[in-house]
């Protein structure tokens, strides 16, 4: 059997530093329902552009169960995404991604492809007028 394909070690935003930058206010949003996105360009030279962390809301799905299904669909979304490519940067630059699940129910693959491939036009567009 195959091992089951995801985000790599280095594509995680793990640190707690970064995560806490990147929810200050400091950054910049993307909102397409049901996702809201949170991202900051970062001048931290590594070798992936970007990294990324999912977020959904304990106080509006208190169960593990259903709060885990949302974070796999998202991070299958996001993994599969063609366009995931053409985020990167200048060699200097990295960018942080907080996608934050903000739907009040359980959404389907398809609605959260969706909002995650309009995400990813938006932020496409925003990083070339930065460059």
């Amino acid at each position: 059997m195959a091992a089951a394909a995801g985000l790599a070690k280095s594509e995680r935003l793990t640190f707690r530093e970064d995560i806490q930058d990147l929810f200050s206010g400091e950054n910049q949003k993307v909102g397409k329902f049901p996702l809201l996105v949170l991202y900051k360009i970062t001048d931290q030279t590594v070798f992936d552009s970007h990294k990324v962390m999912f977020s959904v809301s304990k106080r509006k799905f208190g169960k593990a169960v259903d709060r885990n299904r949302l974070k796999r669909l998202m991070r299958e979304a996001y993994r599969t995404c063609e366009r995931r490519s053409d985020l990167r940067l200048a060699s200097d630059k990295q960018i942080h991604l907080a996608f934050i699940y903000t739907g009040k129910g359980s959404e389907s693959y398809i609605d959260i492809n969706k909002a995650i491939k309009k995400i990813h036009d938006v932020l496409i567009e925003r990083i070339a007028e930065s460059n």
